[in-house]
């Protein structure tokens, strides 16, 4: 009789996170729907693309739908957040972060040096690259870059040459707070 009332116990807390975390998902895709005004058929495809990715990455489907949620409120279009959502789940994975912060990293990011979403791998690449070489952590590399990018593209430089420059910074024992604000001091003398 108790092994019963266990198992009737369990199952319902197990209903009941379960349904909670459904109209988590749910909620954010009306949410998504709202900012975007887009079409039912670009929600579907949305839709169908966080289960994908929830089931090919260690995110659960709200935790993407939070992410995608992240990049409309960036000014993402349906397109644009299904051509870089895998490569923010592989950020949020390799650099410990939640999937959201991720996704606004990425967007961030993207949008400082005025690349496509579709880019969105090759800059995850490479911040990758850079933070492996680096002494700096990948949350290190994103901090930094989302303190400078904008700034360094404002004066020429691009991804790769504002990476290393702060890997330069962190070979030297520079903390990431300072190497940012150097960088950023360095970029406004040359001008």
């Amino acid at each position: 009789m108790a092994i019963r009332f266990g198992q009737m116990l369990l199952s319902k807390v197990f209903i009941k996170g379960a349904m909670s975390a459904a109209n988590k998902f749910t909620h954010s895709f009306t949410q998504i729907n709202a900012i975007l005004q887009t079409t039912s058929a670009n929600i579907k495809q949305l839709n169908a693309v966080a289960i994908d990715v929830s089931l090919k990455t260690p995110f659960g489907p709200s935790d993407v739908s939070e992410a995608m949620k992240a990049m409309a409120k960036a000014g993402y279009s349906a397109a644009q957040i299904r051509a870089s959502i895998y490569s923010s789940a592989n950020m949020a994975t390799i650099g410990e972060t939640t999937l959201a912060e991720a996704a606004k990293f990425t967007t961030t990011v993207l949008n400082a040096y005025g690349l496509a979403a579709g880019k969105a791998s090759d800059a995850t690449a490479l911040l990758s690259f850079f933070a492996n070489k680096s002494i700096y952590s990948l949350t290190d590399m994103q901090g930094i870059m989302g303190k400078i990018g904008a700034t360094a593209h404002a004066y020429g430089q691009n991804m790769a040459q504002t990476l290393q420059l702060a890997t330069a910074f962190g070979q030297v024992g520079t903390s990431p707070d300072e190497a940012g604000t150097l960088m950023r001091q360095l970029y406004m003398r040359a001008s």
